[in-house]
């Protein structure tokens, strides 16, 4: 059999570090007596600084979550006002999800909490350590992507 010990592996580590990351999140929101979900938030930051409303299929791509559960999601969050869906003018067929002027004060009243746990998460970690980190996370996605 193979030496191998899975709690040390990468893909294991990954999965650890986003959902701790996660629970951090969720606990800040509560705190802050804020009706949603970590896994919402990050929607709702990733629609808010995209350059222009993007569909439900892309956005799910730019997450790495299920299409069908992000736009579960989504139709959560446009009835609490955060984001709107609207017919993509290229697909009428599809939608377009951007976000409402509530659903940036939301986000604008994250980012610092989101900058403070980043911060606190790479304590320790050099620059140029997390540039690399940086790199082989986003080729270990392209390998992933690739190999589909």
């Amino acid at each position: 059999m193979l030496k191998f010990n899975p709690t040390e592996s990468a893909g294991f580590l990954v999965g650890r570090v986003a959902h701790a990351l996660s629970l951090h999140v969720q606990d800040f929101l509560d705190e802050e007596g804020l009706d949603v979900s970590a896994e919402e938030i990050s929607i709702l930051t990733v629609v808010a600084h995209l350059s222009k409303p993007e569909q439900m299929k892309s956005l799910a791509e730019l997450l790495g979550r299920d299409a069908t559960t992000v736009s579960r999601q989504v139709a959560g969050l446009e009835k609490q006002g955060l984001v709107k869906r609207s017919r993509c003018p290229d697909d009428g067929r599809a939608f377009v999800v951007s976000i409402t002027n509530t659903g940036t004060k939301l986000v604008q009243r994250t980012i610092p909490m989101t900058l403070k746990l980043r911060g606190h998460a790479m304590q320790g970690i050099s620059a140029a350590d997390a540039k690399t980190l940086q790199r082989v996370l986003l080729q270990m996605l392209a390998n992933l992507k690739n190999g589909d």
